[in-house]
């Protein structure tokens, strides 16, 4: 079940990192200031969700939230209420 679990946590940040680089790629390849800020906007939520699924995968994985925060540069408390 946890290897199932973990799979899924896998995929999930694999599948949200696909989605950030893609929207990475639009800003690049819009045609005016105004698709480029959605395009960046986009990308900004993209790298939200992706930071989500990592986090996940981490604590999935047996990372502590010390590990997380130190990473975050926030405290483990901070990265808990968060993202917990």
């Amino acid at each position: 079940m946890i290897d199932i679990e973990y799979d899924d946590l896998t995929t999930s940040r694999t599948h949200t990192l696909n989605i950030l680089v893609s929207s990475a790629r639009n800003i690049s390849n819009a045609d005016d200031y105004g698709d480029m800020l959605g395009a960046l906007r986009l990308t900004e939520l993209a790298a939200h969700q992706a930071r989500i699924a990592i986090i996940r995968e981490a604590r999935a994985a047996g990372n502590e939230w010390e590990d997380v925060a130190a990473a975050l540069g926030c405290s483990a408390q901070q990265a808990r209420a968060h993202f917990g």
